[in-house]
């Protein structure tokens, strides 16, 4: 992507319209150089155009003096068809599969892995038949430790954009959100939330190198390379 701009402090970035942007940089390149992207049947520009609107006014109203409850009634009211509006246009996530791999099972082309369905508390595995030319794609990934998307059964690694606790009865694994970076290199911290949880955990980020410099590799045209 040498005619991208997007920067590593974007990518590690807490900020919900760094994340946009990027998402917004990519579509448009995808687009741009007719690449069929099977994300772009889930995500479109429209759609980011829609919840950027959206988060500036959660900023606003975060910002904003203290309300009465019914003036905060009012406010989200006022939205609330927009929300739904973005909800129903973001039904097609329900087509992408968030994954752990498990094993390989029979054939070297079958894969088992626990599958995350919103906040349930069971454990759930599915096995996945690739196409040759899909695992020699994300062979590198096909390890425990990595959170993986598979869009209609392409697999890719989302790493360290979400990662997994288990619980300390060792029968469910939680997934982890990233939040935001913490301190400097080489003592950083990858600060994550435990969806379903009001908690957080953080991880040293060197956990996270060879993903980390992956994404570095994609964004070659940076000039320098310590925007961490």
């Amino acid at each position: 992507m040498e005619d991208t701009d997007i920067k590593m402090q974007q990518v590690l970035s807490d900020s919900l319209d760094a994340k946009l942007s990027i998402v917004t940089k990519l579509i448009k390149i995808a687009i741009d150089k007719g690449f069929k992207l099977s994300s772009l049947n889930v995500i479109s520009l429209d759609l980011i155009d829609k919840l950027r609107e959206l988060n500036r006014l959660r900023n606003g109203f975060s910002h904003t003096g203290a309300m009465s409850e019914e003036q905060a009634k009012k406010f989200i009211l006022k939205y609330q068809a927009d929300v739904l509006s973005v909800l129903q246009s973001c039904r097609d996530l329900r087509l992408v599969k968030l994954i752990k791999y498990k094993k390989s099972e029979g054939k070297i082309t079958e894969i088992r892995c626990e599958v995350f369905n919103g906040h349930s508390m069971n454990r759930k595995y599915e096995k996945f038949s690739l196409a040759k030319e899909d695992l020699d794609k994300c062979t590198d990934y096909l390890e425990p430790n990595t959170i993986l998307v598979n869009i209609n059964n392409h697999i890719f690694s989302i790493s360290p954009f979400f990662h997994f606790k288990p619980t300390v009865s060792g029968h469910q694994t939680k997934l982890c959100c990233y939040k935001k970076k913490k301190g400097e290199t080489p003592n950083q911290k990858f600060i994550y939330e435990v969806i379903g949880d009001a908690l957080e955990m953080d991880l040293d980020s060197t956990d996270f190198k060879i993903v980390i410099e992956d994404i570095r590799n994609l964004l070659p045209d940076l000039s320098g390379r310590s925007g961490d």
